[in-house]
């Protein structure tokens, strides 16, 4: 492959910490692990992909949404397969990582079950055949493969069930044999809505089987949905080529759509070369121009349901879980395609801040939409959809489902640490690159050689980090170490290695031993940062710290299970919002970020501490500075 970074195969990297006790939490008690059991009309009871296919004969569907007009709500009759099929992927990929025994035979049953569903001419999907293949209107034909698809992938690259991966590749010759490319028009949907654009991530599942396989015609083939996706009027229009490269287009549609094309504009400018790849290049950069506006200081990417074009504003402008996974899977994407490790520093950023900070810790319930100043959780809350900012929002709470919006962030939510994990080591042409920290596992082989190599750490609470090696032979190979921009200086000790030292990584080159050490440190200051508005916040490492606000909870509605609540959450003691932070005052003392404020309208300052956003239910972290 020419790239110059390559996932290992699933699994290769393993949850460590606090990391391995979040993701065991939510697997055995959260709805990372109990969704199906939080909704099961919804992906038990409803067979979409084996008895309960759609035909013409099926006409609704009931999924629990707020009712909206007829022509919007037959979107309804794809949203259990992705509901399904994202929760499945985040709970195989889940259960893979932690090595949870009933899990995993879960998990199992769940692949062997989908595989049965398989026809004879290798359909996988949730159409019969009367609708099958269609290509005029709402559908979800390629975006009902790719959720699915997913978790097939993960589940045959840790488990290495051949099976599994010639029913996911006949399936996908399948839709190149009905679709071939440069012969036909699957995105020529006349009016659609969300679906039929949706499909156009099935870039990731084609991208993927080249990657695995060596197959060209599987990354020929995402290249030309991509190209097919730009000669039609699709619903969502912000990855088409003409607006990426009109340097006056804001970003306006749903944001996560925008979101995840923009891995499908990667590998079509994988594929491409000569002038091709030059265009390509270009709207890559258009892309990320018109990204920056729409990202909040934690990194979280608008669209509440829609992104707004007036641009991203830490009070007024949410964003949806949706979007932050993503958001997350796209970087770690460019990681990998670009090998520039500043996106390491992105995904980080966005991982720690917005994805942790619109979830509880409990594992119970996570926010559908919110905000990195937010001062109220009670299911109201800004809109920007389409042409109406009066509907009444409900989105903005926590839920273990959000059934009466969409159950789509919730399943989701299983999938953001799963694809922060799959990207923390990276393959190179010289050994292996450690792009995102957090305690982990990396497991894998060289040259003929088993390498463990075991991050302990308790980042980004704190900044050191120790790798321990162990090989079943000295082995000679470099190891990358990320060199995040916020750190002033990164201190290594890997006695007998090479350093080399650059401006964004270090390498180290040594024929490793069993036990050898690699000790690191970064040494960062707190730094005080603006926003678009003007308005300050605090960042010490990859995180941000903020105010927090006290909280009285009120339980909503009650699903399956007891446990299982929508919560509303008030403040206690409002006026944070009134806070005027004090320029250059923002330290690290005894162990904790502390800052100066003062009231509106008062001059005394007074000293807080700050926590970090990452948990927390109502806070504010951004602020006018005082004296202006």
């Amino acid at each position: 492959m020419n790239r110059t970074l390559a996932w290992l195969s699933f699994g290769a990297v393993k949850p460590g910490g606090w990391l391995l006790d979040t993701m065991s939490r939510e697997l055995k008690t959260g709805y990372v692990g109990q969704l199906d059991r939080i909704v099961p009309d919804l992906i038990v009871h409803d067979d979409i992909y084996g008895k309960d296919r759609l035909s013409t004969a099926v006409k609704a569907k009931n999924v629990g949404a707020v009712a909206q007009d007829a022509d919007w709500e037959v979107q309804y009759l794809w949203w259990n397969s992705e509901t399904q099929s994202n929760w499945w992927d985040g709970f195989v990929r889940t259960s893979l990582l932690v090595g949870d025994a009933e899990a995993l035979t879960k998990a199992a049953a769940y692949v062997q079950r989908q595989l049965s569903n398989q026809d004879a001419d290798g359909y996988l999907g949730i159409y019969a055949a009367d609708l099958r293949f269609r290509t005029q209107g709402e559908n979800g034909e390629l975006w009902a493969l790719t959720t699915l698809g997913r978790s097939l992938l993960a589940w045959y690259e840790a488990r290495q069930e051949r099976g599994v991966l010639e029913a996911l590749e006949r399936a996908c010759r399948l839709v190149m044999r009905v679709w071939p490319a440069g012969l036909s028009q699957p995105f020529n949907t006349g009016p659609s809505y969300a679906g039929a654009a949706h499909g156009l991530a099935a870039t990731d599942l084609f991208n993927r089987l080249w990657e695995l396989t060596g197959q060209r015609e599987y990354l020929e083939y995402a290249a030309f949905l991509y190209r097919d996706y730009n000669l039609h009027q699709p619903s969502e229009t912000d990855i088409l080529m003409s607006n990426l490269l009109d340097p006056q287009y804001r970003f306006c549609g749903h944001g996560v759509h925008t979101y995840e094309h923009l891995r499908s504009l990667l590998v079509a400018r994988s594929a491409a070369s000569g002038d091709a790849r030059q265009q390509l290049d270009l709207a890559l950069t258009g892309y990320l121009a018109k990204l920056e506006p729409c990202l909040t200081p934690s990194g979280g990417p608008i669209g509440d349901e829609w992104i707004s074009p007036e641009g991203a504003d830490a009070s007024g402008t949410g964003y949806e879980y949706c979007s932050i996974q993503e958001l997350l899977d796209s970087y770690t994407l460019l990681l990998q395609h670009t090998g520039d490790l500043a996106w390491g520093d992105r995904a980080e950023h966005l991982f720690f801040n917005a994805a942790l900070g619109a979830r509880h810790r409990e594992g119970h319930s996570m926010a559908y939409l919110k905000t990195d100043n937010c001062l109220r959780l009670d299911g109201t809350g800004p809109s920007h959809n389409e042409g109406d900012k009066t509907t009444q929002q409900v989105r903005y709470k926590y839920s273990p489902a959000h059934q009466d919006a969409a159950v789509c962030c919730t399943p989701n939510a299983g999938r953001v640490f799963p694809t922060y994990l799959r990207s923390a080591w990276m393959q190179d042409p010289q050994g292996f690159t450690l792009a995102l920290y957090g305690p982990s596992v990396l497991e894998t082989e060289w040259q003929g050689a088993t390498l463990r190599i075991m991050q302990t750490t308790a980042y980004p609470q704190d900044f050191k980090v120790r790798l321990t090696i162990d090989v079943d032979r000295q082995l000679a190979c470099v190891l990358t170490l990320r060199k995040p921009a916020w750190a002033e200086e990164m201190r290594v000790s890997a006695p007998g290695a090479e350093v080399e030292a650059l401006a964004d990584r270090i390498r180290l080159s040594k024929a490793w031993a069993d036990g050898d050490e690699i000790a690191i440190e970064f040494i960062a200051q707190v730094v005080e940062c603006q926003d678009r508005q003007g308005n300050w916040f605090v960042q010490y490492g990859p995180q941000l710290f903020c105010l927090e606000q006290a909280a009285s909870e009120r339980r909503g509605r009650v699903y399956a299970e007891p446990n299982f609540h929508d919560r509303l959450f008030l403040p206690t003691a409002p006026g944070l919002d009134a806070c005027l932070l004090v320029r250059g005052s923002a330290v690290w003392r005894n162990g904790s970020v502390m800052a100066e404020f003062c009231h509106r309208g008062h001059s005394e300052p007074f000293v807080c501490p700050l926590v970090p956003m990452a948990w927390t239910l109502l806070r504010q972290v951004t602020f006018p500075a005082a004296g202006q």
